[in-house]
Order: structure tokens, then C-alpha cells, then sequence
């Protein structure tokens, strides 16, 4: 199934309502929690999509929760957000190569046994 593709009938429990208020609950918690500091983003990203994810029909709005939900996942799994506008691939995250600004960054070569270990300072080098 491609992302967009639910079928959602009146069985199923699920409407606009409770769609919406499940979007809100989690761009809440991104802006919210220690979430924030890493996917700041995202929070512009689900501000400026609100108005786009109320006018998509319920199918829809269940595959963008969907995909909002990988944002929080451990897993390297990335949040397709354009059905509201977003990244196809939000919530990434990437550590800067850049290690002139930080104080300490070393290098520890340690023994299988964990008993002889050398640490190199990469900033002294």
C-alpha cells in the first residue's frame, strides 16, 4: 500500500475530529518535549501543514499521522510530510562533521579485554 492509499469507512471509528486531534497532540509534543531540540523543524513543518491536513480526507490525514509517528521511532525511518507540504524524508537527523567549535573530541582505542586503552585528542592535532 503507497502512502495515501488507506481506505477508511464509518466502521472503522476514525474521523476528521479525532484525526485533527491526534495531529495536534504530537506536533504538541514535538514543540513540547525533549523532541524539540532535535526535530525544531518539524514543528514549522506541522504549523504550516494544519490547514492542508484538515482539507485532506480522512485516509489521508490517517497516512500523514502515520508518517508524523515515525518521527518519534528509534528506527532510522524517515517521515514522508508532503501530503501537507513538508520533506519527503523529515526527520533525519545528521550530525555535523564540524569539530572545530567543540572543546574536547578524542579518539579511544581501547583493548578487547577493556584493560590497555589510548585516547588521542583530535583538537591538539
Amino acid at each position: 500500500m503507497k502512502i495515501g492509499e488507506m481506505s477508511v469507512n464509518e466502521y472503522d471509528g476514525i474521523n476528521t475530529e479525532k484525526n485533527l486531534k491526534i495531529y495536534n497532540d504530537l506536533q504538541h509534543k514535538l514543540d513540547q518535549s525533549v523532541y524539540n531540540k532535535r526535530l525544531s523543524s518539524q514543528v514549522k513543518t506541522l504549523e504550516n501543514g494544519h490547514e492542508k491536513f484538515i482539507s485532506l480526507d480522512t485516509g489521508k490525514q490517517c497516512a500523514v499521522i502515520e508518517e508524523m509517528l515515525h518521527l518519534f521511532q528509534c528506527n532510522p525511518v524517515a517521515a514522508d510530510l508532503k501530503m501537507i507540504g513538508g520533506p519527503g524524508k523529515a526527520g533525519i537527523l545528521v550530525n555535523s562533521k564540524d569539530v572545530t567549535s567543540l572543546k574536547d573530541v578524542s579518539i579511544i582505542n581501547q583493548s578487547a579485554t577493556g584493560i590497555f586503552e589510548t585516547i588521542i585528542d583530535i583538537i591538539s592535532l
